[in-house]
């Protein structure tokens, strides 16, 4: 044997059996993940939002080949980064910031910033090991808008590399180092919580789909990033055009058990779990990716006219091709998750399907925190769950009534001793609803004022509340009529204005409403006949203006 191989073979001997011992423990990882995976269920709907993925496996990954793989892949993604910044400093340089955003590109500048972002976002795909991309299906070259489901950034940078497109992206996102190449591909920003900003940037859409010379505009209609399990909501602004969109559909294989991509909650590191999920993908020699382009959707004449219709086809459509559901998820979900997880609860916890409440009740994000914030209050334990005690408390009332256990057998529907937020919030949802019907407010405000002289008094409220809460104590009774007339005598005004503010009451009042109507128009009699009977001479001798023991 030759000299050379003769002192080389201890060493790789080493190797060889590293690499072995490497294959065969990755193997065995492997083998444990699939039994541990698990997706985030409740209902019978998958949580979009979560990922539980064992770690073990990714820990191994990062001794090998992540010490070998990472220290190079990080340097070309900073280099490809430093390279199409640059690329994008020059485009820009002698254009105003409203020309970056009124004027296409062309000429040398066009051809710059095309080249060098394709070979840019092309790299950084191959240094987080996405080397080979199955791709299904041929895009319609004709199409203005691009559409995609969204789980990371990876979509993002694979629309850029085999499109040159510039992207809808919100202002946090326009980060230091890859600012000057989002303006070179003249990115169209949007600040989320400003609503006029968010109707300028449709009327930017709009102008770009419509004049020739501007690259197709790429867009994550979702609003949010997910796991992949579920399709959530559409939003309508891709849609409003009223103009042919290219639907592509983004999957990433196998990732149960290898690498998941998904920017979601259950990943932890700085940039809220970004820089976890890149190291975890640099630490893999190949990472698979999959893209089917969808035909080309052309929106009907009605479709035009109901932005909402096109994009409910168009995710109906993209569902099928992924074999997922759609679900009625929306951004307002994660909001409330974030919020979940600040005041120590489990962020799915605040994964409430808030399209379904919205489209149902009309519930807007301010209430569903406020609901939050109410459930919080009351969790002592902080463990999600409350019992009817506890919901006694959030309302300051006993618990001894059959009406307020008819309010908890609503919540939890007849499921168990507690309940979640999720079921907290979607009671609470059904009951504000009825606010929007101004004769049921009147007709309750008519109920509480006993002496119809327009202002409901203490003694009236304790009437009321005696019908429903035998057991109901003065100091109860004065803490809820001061909460009510803080702004005043609880006028008709007053007393709509509490029930906005403190909606929570909306199911009790509306029980003892109708508890308090002749037996022959009740629907379901939860009082028994002698308290209603004690109720009636109470509300006799309110209206005849004598004294009342129920307020002594």
């Amino acid at each position: 044997m030759l000299p050379y191989f003769t002192d080389t073979e201890p060493w790789m001997t080493y190797l060889g059996g590293f690499v072995v011992f490497s294959v065969f423990w990755e193997g065995v990882c492997k083998y444990k993940a699939r039994k541990q995976v698990r997706s985030v269920v409740e209902g019978g709907v998958p949580n979009p939002f979560m990922t539980l993925r064992p770690v073990n496996y990714y820990r191994l990954r990062y001794l090998w080949p992540g010490a070998f793989l990472v220290p190079i892949r990080f340097v070309g993604i900073a280099s490809l980064l430093m390279f199409v910044s640059a690329c994008g400093f020059i485009v820009g340089a002698g254009r105003s910031a409203a020309e970056k955003q009124s004027r296409p590109l062309t000429g040398w500048r066009k051809h710059l910033m095309a080249v060098s972002s394709k070979i840019a976002a092309r790299g950084v795909l191959a240094c987080v090991g996405f080397y080979h991309i199955q791709v299904i299906g041929k895009p319609d070259p004709t199409a203005k808008i691009i559409i995609g489901n969204h789980r990371g950034p990876f979509e993002a940078i694979y629309l850029m590399a085999e499109h040159n497109c510039c992207m809808v992206s919100a202002i946090e996102n326009r980060f230091p180092m890859v600012k000057h190449a989002m303006d070179g591909l003249q990115f169209i920003f949007v600040e989320r919580s400003n609503k006029k900003d968010k109707n300028s940037v449709i009327d930017v859409i709009k102008s770009r789909a419509s004049q020739p010379g501007w690259p197709a505009v790429a867009m994550f209609p979702e609003g949010t990033t997910t796991n992949g399990k579920a399709l959530i909501n559409f939003k309508r602004g891709a849609f409003m055009p009223g103009v042919p969109v290219q639907p592509v559909a983004f999957e990433f294989p196998n990732s149960d058990v290898d690498i998941d991509p998904s920017w979601v909650f259950g990943v932890r590191g700085p940039l809220f779990g970004l820089s976890t999920i890149v190291l975890r993908l640099m630490s893999s020699w190949h990472n698979p990716m999959r893209v089917t382009y969808l035909p080309l959707a052309v929106p009907s004449e009605m479709e035009k006219l109901d932005p909402q219709m096109f994009a409910d086809r168009v995710r109906k459509d993209m569902g099928a091709v992924l074999k997922i559901p759609c679900t009625e998820h929306e951004q307002e979900d994660v909001v409330l998750a974030m919020d979940a997880f600040k005041r120590n609860l489990h962020p799915s916890e605040g994964v409430v399907e808030f399209g379904k409440l919205k489209r149902l009740f009309h519930l807007t994000l301010p209430e569903a925190k406020q609901m939050l914030e109410d459930f919080k209050k009351v969790d002592a334990d902080g463990n999600g769950e409350i019992t009817v005690a506890e919901v006694g408390e959030l309302l300051g009332l006993s618990t001894d009534g059959e009406i307020i256990q008819g309010l908890f057998s609503v919540l939890n529907e007849g499921r168990g001793d507690t309940i979640h937020f999720k079921e907290f919030v979607m009671g609470m949802a059904k009951a504000s609803s009825r606010l929007d019907a101004a004769e049921w407010t009147s007709l309750c405000f008519d109920a509480f004022d006993i002496t119809h002289d327009g202002i409901i008094e203490k003694s009236e409220l304790a009437t009321m509340l005696k019908l429903g809460f035998s057991h109901i104590t003065p100091a109860q009774i004065d803490n809820l009529y001061n909460l009510m007339s803080a702004s005043g005598p609880i006028t008709k005004e007053n007393f709509t204005k509490f029930l906005e503010e403190n909606p929570r009451y909306l199911y009790i009042f509306d029980l003892l409403r109708e508890q308090s109507a002749p037996d022959d128009e009740k629907i379901i009699p939860l009082v028994s006949s002698k308290q209603k009977n004690s109720f009636i001479r109470h509300r006799t001798n309110l209206m005849h203006g004598k004294p009342d023991e129920v307020v002594e």
